[in-house]
Formats: structure tokens, sequence, C-alpha cells
């Protein structure tokens, strides 16, 4: 059997419908007063985005590969005016850079420093000695370690010490254990010169 409801339930259900309209009509309000706004990452009514981030690109592209870094650009000057956009990277950038900024020793340092430890196995290095000393030779045949003398003697980045000693060695550890131990850790503790020796 149904309950009939009485005034006062029935004000409150009607005021409950009244709300649930309301709000969701300021809703919908709202969504069609800042639809302009959205229509762009800039929230900026009315402003043509597609062609912007194409010319912004290309200007800062043609300042950093007269310079190394562009404290201020200024958009309104004749130096950022294009003959026609370009959205594409020059190809010989990467190269510029490559050769002009990270070809120091220090550049190599703090890339290897802020590389993520796993990743450090996989650097694509051909070692020529387990230790900065050169007492422990990782090449594969003696015509390598010969070139290895000749060619890298002065070179860090063929010392595998040089890299383990400039990242977190106890996580790099913690990683690669078995397999550092099994290929290199365990055959130069069995030398005569070894760790202990």
């Amino acid at each position: 059997m149904l309950k009939s409801w009485t005034g006062r339930e029935r004000a409150r259900d009607l005021a409950g419908l009244g709300y649930l309209a309301l709000t969701t009509s300021l809703s919908v309000a709202s969504l069609a007063l800042i639809g302009p706004y959205m229509a762009n990452d800039y929230f900026w009514p009315g402003f043509g985005s597609t062609a912007t981030s194409r010319v912004l690109t290309a200007v800062l592209n043609g300042q950093l590969t007269l310079t190394a870094s562009v404290p201020q650009l200024q958009l309104d000057s004749p130096a950022a005016a294009l003959d026609a956009v370009d959205s594409g990277i020059n190809p010989s950038y990467a190269r510029l850079v490559f050769y002009r900024d990270l070809s120091t020793v220090e550049s190599a340092i703090a890339g290897l420093r802020r590389l993520d430890v796993a990743r450090v196995t996989y650097l694509m290095a051909a070692y020529c000695w387990a230790d900065i000393g050169k007492k422990w030779s990782m090449t594969h045949t003696a015509q390598r370690q010969a070139r290895c003398y000749d060619r890298y003697h002065a070179n860090a980045a063929v010392h595998l010490e040089a890299i383990l000693r400039n990242i977190d060695f106890g996580t790099w550890m913690a990683l690669n254990n078995a397999r550092f131990m099994t290929r290199i850790g365990t055959p130069i503790a069995a030398t005569p010169s070894g760790p202990s020796g």
C-alpha cells in the first residue's frame, strides 16, 4: 500500500527537483560561457592557435641554431620575422647541439649522473678496462686491446669504473648484482691481483 504524501513532503520533493533542475541548467550555462575560453590551449577566446605554435616553434628553432640559449626573445622584432612557416627542426640542429654543447667532459658526467640507473647497463660502450688503473682488460681480442691502448688509453668512457663511480652504485648493484658478479666481479676477485690481492 502506498503512503500518501503530506504537503510538507511534497514541498520538500519539489524543492529537491527544482534544485536539480537549477544546478543542471547553471552547469550547462557555465559551460556555454567558458566554451570560447576553452577553444585553445591559451584560454584566450578568439585566438587562432593552430598556426601559432608552428610559428613560435620556427622562431625559437631559428634562434637556437644561432645561439646556445635564448634569454629574451622579442617576437615583434625584425629578427623574429619569418619568410615562411616551417614547423620542422633543422636536421643538423641535433648534431650542432651535440658537437657544440654536449662534447665536454662536464656535460658527459652531468648527463651520466642524470641517467636512470636502470638504463646504465644498456649504455652502448665497448669498455676496454674494468678499472681506471687498466689492470683488468675487458676486450675480447688482442687486436682490440692494442687498439684500446693506442687510441683510448686516456678516454674515461672506456673504463667501466669511471661509469660506475658516477652513478648510484648501490641501486645499480641491486638491479644488476648477479649479472655483474658472474661476468666481471667474480673473475676479477679470482685473479691473483684481485681486490684482496
